[in-house]
């Protein structure tokens, strides 16, 4: 633990810290004009842009006019590319419970209007509806989440925030009850909590059969690390390592065999039906 966080775990703790933020133009992937991104100034995410690269890969399974979900969208550096895959005739929800990266992401959804259709949700995807206590690591909120179930010495956040908790099938089967047909991708960072998000949007799943690329934290507990893959396993869902798909390879997890996680992954999650044409 560092000296910082040994005091504020003492109680010694600034008060929340507000950043501005400024506007870049960003060069299209489609070579169309430039695209404007909204940077946060916290020190730790002013150089946080989109992976635009990712947008090849993302057009494996997502065509103009399909429906795409991002959990914990941050400001906006993954919910972008999901935007431009679906151009202005699909949609994506970006959910995220933080006020603070919440209001850059805001921004950034208004961004490049009639190219992209985001809509915002300042709220966390839980399994029941209500207030929920999330904690970041520092007083600019900058990174934290849900950590019910982590150590204070493991996620050490000590500045608390009450956010809203919402059920998301719920609320995609209400508002957007005839794009779930269309719902081609859904992407999780819940620091923790995403065995819990997927598990809460397990019908949805079930129905559309998405493509998903979900966070593993290396904190996870090992029962609920068997218990997600005999999740997924019963899904009918073949799993690779992102990192390692993105560069090329083919690197499949068995999930038969769950292991302690050494690092914090993302995985990427194929309907097995869907699974080979997607693998080209």
């Amino acid at each position: 633990m560092k000296p910082r966080e040994l005091l504020y775990m003492l109680g010694l703790r600034p008060k929340h810290r507000h950043y501005g933020h400024d506007t870049i133009e960003l060069a299209d992937p489609n070579g169309g004009p430039p695209l404007r991104w909204v940077r946060w100034a916290h020190p730790k995410s002013r150089d946080l842009r989109p992976d635009l690269d990712e947008l090849a890969l993302l057009r494996r399974f997502l065509r103009e006019g399909d429906f795409a979900i991002d959990v914990g969208a941050h400001v906006g550096d993954t919910t972008l590319p999901m935007a431009l895959a679906v151009g202005g005739s699909g949609l994506v929800i970006a959910m995220e419970p933080n006020p603070a990266t919440f209001e850059i992401l805001e921004l950034n959804a208004a961004a490049n209007p009639g190219r992209t259709r985001i809509d915002c949700l300042n709220a966390a995807a839980m399994d029941q509806e209500g207030e929920f206590e999330f904690h970041y690591n520092d007083p600019g909120l900058t990174n934290g989440g849900y950590q019910k179930d982590v150590r204070w010495w493991q996620h050490a956040s000590f500045f608390a925030v009450k956010v809203k908790g919402i059920r998301l099938e719920s609320l995609v089967r209400e508002h957007h009850a005839a794009r779930i047909p269309r719902l081609r991708y859904i992407k999780t960072d819940c620091e923790g909590y995403d065995d819990q998000v997927i598990r809460s949007i397990n019908g949805l799943v079930a129905q559309a059969r998405p493509v998903m690329r979900i966070e593993v934290n290396r904190y996870l507990p090992q029962d609920r690390l068997a218990a997600f893959h005999a999740d997924l396993r019963a899904l009918d869902y073949r799993l690779f390592h992102y990192a390692g798909f993105v560069d090329g390879r083919r690197d499949e997890i068995d999930p038969r065999a769950p292991v302690k996680l050494p690092e914090t992954i993302d995985v990427l999650a194929l309907p097995r039906e869907r699974a080979e044409s997607i693998l080209g």
